[in-house]
């Protein structure tokens, strides 16, 4: 049976190559392009005293020895996640929502998907890994970069559904599913850490 997506598909025409400004990039220092600083800003939200460690301060020492690192570059889906593929049975069958495609490293797919199908099952994240690596060369550290932007990914989602559920509200099609999405990686990241 086909699982459909549960988001609406952007269109995507094979043919465009609006994405592709310019020859493709083959490394470059991964988050030094980004429009985003890993140096510490105002939480929107004051710490409680005695609560947990700072979970964006953690990520951003984690993900610091990233930051000027060059890594290979490829074209990537970038919100590669459970309800964007679709199967019959066991067979992919098809991919939906190519609006976030650009050039990037593919631990930001691997992390998305992975991520989402396992959540932070770490036998099952090793299974997945090695699943893709029997298809395409995976360099240990990129597993070890997926592994970690799915981490520090569900802070950021945290972020980003605190925001648009709770400091600047807007309309959504499906709130009920925004808001389970919010306790799920909430969970996940009080679960996991960061």
């Amino acid at each position: 049976m086909l699982r459909p997506a549960r988001s609406p598909a952007r269109p995507f025409s094979a043919g465009s190559t609006a994405w592709l400004a310019g020859p493709p990039p083959t490394t470059r220092p991964w988050l030094s392009g980004w429009p985003c600083t890993l140096t510490p800003t105002k939480a929107p939200w004051p710490a409680r005293p005695g609560s947990c460690p700072a979970p964006r301060a953690t990520a951003q020492v984690r993900l610091s020895p990233w930051r000027n690192r060059p890594v290979p570059l490829q074209p990537c889906l970038t919100d590669v996640w459970s309800d964007h593929v679709l199967f019959v049975d066991d067979k992919l069958t098809g991919l939906v929502d190519f609006g976030g495609l650009r050039w990037d490293h593919v631990a930001v797919d691997l992390a998305r998907l992975i991520g989402s199908l396992v959540d932070g099952d770490t036998q099952a994240w090793s299974l997945a890994l090695a699943a893709y690596a029997r298809h395409r060369r995976l360099e240990p550290a990129t597993g070890d970069l997926a592994r970690l932007l799915d981490r520090t990914g569900q802070l950021a989602a945290v972020a980003t559904w605190l925001r648009t559920l709770v400091l600047e509200p807007r309309p959504l099609a499906d709130p009920g599913r925004a808001w389970a999405r919010l306790a799920q990686c909430t969970l996940r990241l009080t679960q996991d850490g960061v």
